[in-house]
């Protein structure tokens, strides 16, 4: 269901000239906010693999992969440099290493993504933690 929302919201992104950015992000972020308030609550489920996982994490990771909200993820880093530090490797790394889920290319807005991390503050050169690199 997140990711028909998603959907959604990637084809306003880019097939409603009508429809202001604002309203989309907050849109977008109230589906986050709704996402983080079942699971804590206990009125929604998460799969068996992901039941460990933060929600904010599992949502920004549907964020971080859906392509065609590749602009929205461009405003919230530039509101807020921190937005992927949810995840467990820094921004730069999650963009990198994991361009689309089942894909062997880098899709045309891949590129987009990491100039966007990479405007927001986050170092190329910063280590991985629990690799050893750069310590």
């Amino acid at each position: 269901m997140v990711d028909e929302t998603l959907g959604y919201a990637a084809r306003a992104e880019f097939d409603c000239q009508l429809v202001q950015k604002s309203h989309l992000d907050e849109t977008i972020d109230n589906v986050g906010h709704t996402i983080l308030t079942k699971v804590l609550s206990g009125t929604a489920l998460l799969t068996l693999e992901a039941q460990d996982s933060d929600p904010v994490r599992l949502f920004r990771e549907c964020v971080l992969f859906s392509l065609g909200l590749t602009p929205y993820l461009g405003r919230k880093l530039l509101k807020d440099p921190n937005y992927l530090s949810c995840f467990r490797e820094p921004g730069i790394v999650a963009i990198l290493h994991r361009p689309a889920p089942a894909l062997t290319y880098w899709p045309p807005e891949a590129p987009k993504r990491l100039e966007f991390v990479l405007n927001s503050g986050h170092c190329p050169n910063q280590s991985v933690p629990g690799t050893g690199d750069m310590d």
